[in-house]
């Protein structure tokens, strides 16, 4: 659970499963570790981390990769692939179409997302605080086209379900190549 913030969806699956959690905020870790069962990893805000290579069968991510940058994304996304094992699934959510349709976006970054198929609007928020860096933390917008384009190194994409009923993330399925 790569962004497990202070257990949300844990809290469904650490009695049926091995669980990792993950997750750069150092307080709701602890909180995790205090109150859960299953390994709590505070990770840097950049990686490398501390987890074993080819380890997880299974990666999710909710509601992170719409919050990172291009370049933080991409790091992410390597190390997100190094520590899912050949042929295990990844599955991370994105602000897509949908979302970028639902936020009021400035004439440049509408402009950016439709020329280069992504944009970043930077919020201020505590996690960019937290982790020292303010500009690390906002709103994420990509284009099916752009995923397809650059996800590809490790993963195969396999499927990208778009948003419905209300929500504004849609799921990138990507396995790993063997």
């Amino acid at each position: 659970d790569w962004g497990c913030g202070c257990g949300r969806t844990a809290r469904f699956f650490t009695d049926v499963a091995h669980y990792t959690g993950a997750d750069v905020d150092g307080f709701n870790v602890d909180w995790c570790r205090a109150h859960l069962p299953g390994q709590w990893v505070t990770l840097p805000p950049h990686p490398p981390t501390p987890l074993p290579q080819d380890a997880f069968d299974l990666v999710f991510g909710l509601s992170v990769m719409t919050h990172l940058d291009a370049p933080v994304r991409a790091a992410w996304l390597a190390e997100l692939a190094r520590v899912t094992a050949p042929g295990g699934l990844a599955l991370l959510t994105v602000l897509g179409p949908t979302g970028a349709a639902s936020e009021p976006l400035t004439a440049g970054e509408a402009a950016a997302y439709a020329r280069d198929g992504h944009c970043f609007k930077r919020l201020d928020h505590r996690i960019g605080a937290a982790v020292g860096e303010p500009a690390y933390y906002g709103n994420a917008f990509v284009t099916h086209a752009h995923v397809g384009a650059t996800w590809s190194a490790a993963f195969e994409a396999v499927a990208i379900v778009p948003a419905e009923g209300g929500f504004r993330q849609d799921v990138v399925v990507l396995r790993k190549r063997r």
